[in-house]
């Protein structure tokens, strides 16, 4: 059974105005394992996109779709390692696609 980490944490987001909300991250290349950049943007609404000195991360924010996120994860079979915080040194969100309604 595939184990992916998942980072989770409270973050002000510079595309909402409303202060900090949740996110959650693993590494690009496991999200891209099993979901295209089309799936994430159509079943969560959106995704970000963030970096660190050690690798690139694909994300979800809002309480709620972090949720859906790890469900959708679990019910592909994977098994998650949650980790509170932010992965890595120099965290940054450097982008954000949301889903046209």
């Amino acid at each position: 059974m595939e184990e992916i980490t998942l980072y989770q944490d409270k973050v002000e987001l510079p595309f909402l105005v409303k202060g900090e909300t949740h996110i959650a991250v693993a590494k690009w290349s496991d999200v891209k394992a099993h979901f295209s950049l089309q799936e994430l943007k159509e079943v969560f609404e959106g995704y970000l996109q963030a970096e660190s000195d050690e690798a690139a991360y694909l994300g979800v924010w809002s309480k709620r779709t972090c949720s859906k996120f790890r469900r959708v994860l679990k019910d592909k079979g994977i098994t998650l390692s949650i980790i509170s915080g932010l992965p890595g040194s120099n965290f940054k969100i450097t982008g954000q696609v949301r889903h046209a309604t």
